[in-house]
């Protein structure tokens, strides 16, 4: 549950430009190779979600992962643009991307799609990260899109556009920067998602192509992947499952089921990771309304998108994990 930590870099990198001027742009660029340089290190969610709210707030950016991505070089995913950049194909080079990507952040899986007429980038969250603000998530997802765009233009030297793009979060108030920026049909609240090209566009060479060095990159990379400990596959089934439920409150039986075992094996399974079900389903709710108290929701909608049947069930249940009321708490945010 992690991203690489140049990223909280990047973000200070960018708000320095943007209150200071371009005339800062040679120092900053000095810090950011400085960062790029260092060894890999790892930020939690809680503080890339911080940073990002805090830099919207600052700047009063709504948009700031689109602004971010557009106008900045991102140096937490300098190794995965280099292995790109050396790739022999463009199949090749977002294949390299999809593959190493959690050299960047383990927040989101990449899948890609191929078919006759088109060539899409499928991006699923991370149980983990989907529960973390709304605000954050459709900040990364935004920079996602836009540094994929800029990766095939990149890498071509041409100017190209996506035939459509697809995002989980809901539609928001004003769009005419995706417009602006992706010159595309853009559709929200879908169930994954997707940034789809055509399929010609990767026909074209890469100039830049170097498969010696491509081949140290990536076993570079495979040595730093080594080094990242990642969550029980079951615990992550489970919590993805338990999120496809919501607003209903998941039944250990039903989730057993869709994972093909029966309900003790998964209680089992679980007990020798150390947790439980109840565990997992009260980590999912938790941190749920902890995002929605965030995102100013009442208490009587969350109580109703976290599967509780009256308010009071929910207030007595984010007592109990938290020590404190959700007024309480979002007071506490309030400061």
């Amino acid at each position: 549950m992690y991203f690489n930590r140049k990223f909280l870099s990047d973000i200070e990198a960018y708000l320095t430009i943007k209150k200071l001027g371009k005339e800062n742009f040679q120092e900053v660029l000095r810090q950011e190779q400085e960062a790029f340089d260092k060894p890999m290190e790892y930020a939690s969610y809680e503080e890339v979600v911080g940073a990002l709210l805090d830099a919207i707030t600052e700047m009063e950016d709504e948009n700031f992962g689109l602004h971010l991505g557009e106008e900045f070089s991102l140096a937490a995913t300098g190794h995965v643009d280099q292995m790109m950049k050396y790739s022999p194909s463009l199949d090749d080079a977002f294949g390299a991307a999809a593959a190493f990507s959690k050299m960047i952040s383990d927040a989101m899986d990449n899948e890609l799609k191929v078919d006759e007429d088109s060539y899409s980038v499928h991006f699923t969250l991370n149980p983990n990260w989907a529960i973390q603000a709304e605000q954050a998530i459709k900040q990364v997802l935004d920079l996602t899109m836009v540094c994929a765009l800029k990766s095939l233009s990149r890498l071509t030297n041409k100017t190209y556009y996506p035939l459509e793009l697809n995002f989980q979060y809901s539609k928001p108030k004003k769009i005419q920067e995706y417009y602006r920026i992706f010159n595309c049909r853009v559709n929200f609240s879908q169930p994954h998602s997707s940034i789809i090209f055509r399929r010609h566009y990767f026909d074209d060479p890469i100039e830049t192509k170097n498969l010696g060095l491509l081949q140290s990159l990536q076993e570079k990379a495979a040595v730093e992947l080594t080094k990242i400990k990642e969550e029980d596959n079951l615990i992550s089934e489970v919590k993805k499952l338990i999120l496809s439920d919501k607003p209903q409150k998941s039944q250990l039986d039903s989730v057993a089921e869709r994972l093909h075992i029966t309900a003790r094996t998964l209680q089992r399974k679980l007990k020798d990771e150390g947790t439980s079900f109840k565990q997992i389903d009260s980590f999912i709710s938790c941190n749920l309304a902890k995002s929605y108290l965030r995102d100013d929701y009442s208490i009587e909608e969350i109580s109703y998108l976290l599967g509780f049947s009256e308010s009071s069930a929910f207030i007595r249940a984010f007592k109990t994990f938290e020590n404190q009321t959700p007024n309480q708490y979002r007071k506490q945010l309030a400061g």
